[in-house]
C-alpha cells in the first residue's frame, strides 16, 4: 500500500509540473506577443512624428530666414520646440530599434545641423556678373 501511495504522489507531481510548464509557455508567448506589439508601435509612432516635425521645421526655417524684426524671437521658439520634437522622435525610433533582436548600436553622431543654411542678405548694388567678380543679385 505504501507504495501505491508514492506512485500517486509521483504522477501527481508530474501532471502539476506540466500544468505549470504550460502555463510558463503561455505567459512567455503572451509576453512575447505584446514586445512585439510594444516594438511596432514605438516604431510607427517615431516615423509617424518625424515626417510632419521635419517639413514644420524646415517652413520654420525658412520663415526664420526671410524674417526679421519683432516676430523673429518667435520663430527661433518655434524652431527649439520642433528640434526638442525632432530628438524626442529620434529616442522612441532608437528604443524600438533596442528591443529588436539582432540589435547594434549605431556609431555616435554629431547633431544634425540646420536644415537650410542662414540666409544672405544680397547688397543693394547693381547686380553683378560671376566673370566680374561680383556676386550675382539675388531676388526678394
Amino acid at each position: 500500500m505504501p507504495a501505491l501511495a508514492v506512485i500517486f504522489v509521483a504522477f501527481a507531481w508530474q501532471a502539476n509540473r506540466t500544468a505549470a510548464g504550460r502555463y510558463r509557455a503561455r505567459v512567455l508567448t503572451e509576453t512575447e506577443r505584446l514586445l512585439r506589439r510594444r516594438r511596432q508601435l514605438l516604431r510607427e509612432a517615431a516615423h509617424e512624428l518625424r515626417t510632419p516635425i521635419t517639413i514644420a521645421l524646415g517652413h520654420g526655417e525658412l520663415l526664420a530666414a526671410a524674417l526679421t524684426g519683432p516676430r523673429e524671437p518667435d520663430i527661433r521658439v518655434v524652431l527649439a520646440q520642433l528640434r526638442h520634437l525632432q530628438a524626442v522622435s529620434d529616442r522612441l525610433l532608437a528604443a524600438a530599434a533596442a528591443d529588436s533582436p539582432g540589435y547594434r548600436s549605431p556609431e555616435p553622431t554629431s547633431p544634425p545641423k540646420q536644415l537650410l543654411p542662414p540666409a544672405r542678405h544680397a547688397p543693394a548694388a547693381s547686380a553683378g556678373s560671376p566673370a566680374e567678380g561680383k556676386p550675382a543679385r539675388v531676388c526678394p
